[in-house]
This record gives structure tokens, C-alpha cells and sequence, in this order.
């Protein structure tokens, strides 16, 4: 896989909204923000209720450095 420069919070967002689809039927972008020379995307992957996922992309790169999505709280 070619690593490319991602440029806008567009790009940061096809990123992580295309690797949760392989896990995730269901992904909505909430927001993106570059913070220096990483990018920072929250997507909702909650089905009833909101889930927040969080990634941290290298912006000269476009590798996804890190993920956390939360599992749903019972009650």
C-alpha cells in the first residue's frame, strides 16, 4: 500500500470510516481535527446509541498510529 500525505479532514475521515466498514455496518464521521502532524477522527459506530471511535492518523503518512472503539455499556 502506497503512503500518501493526507491534506484535508476529508481524507482523514475516508481513512478511518474505510476501515471500520470492514468491521462496522454502520459508521457516521462526526469530526476531524489536524493537531500538528497527526489528525485526530471521531466516528459514531453506535447502532441505539452514540459510540465514539477515536483515531489518530499520521498526517505525512496517512498510517492509522492508533484506534480506541468502545464497547457498548450494558443497562
Amino acid at each position: 500500500m502506497t503512503q500518501t500525505a493526507v491534506n484535508t479532514a476529508q481524507e482523514a475521515t475516508d481513512i478511518a470510516v474505510g476501515f471500520l466498514k470492514q468491521y462496522k455496518q454502520l459508521v457516521t464521521p462526526v469530526k476531524a481535527q489536524r493537531e500538528g502532524d497527526e489528525w485526530t477522527v471521531l466516528v459514531d459506530v453506535g447502532v441505539f446509541r452514540t459510540i465514539i471511535a477515536t483515531f489518530h492518523i499520521d498526517a505525512a503518512t496517512g498510517a492509522i498510529k492508533d484506534y480506541d472503539i468502545p464497547t457498548p455499556a450494558s443497562g
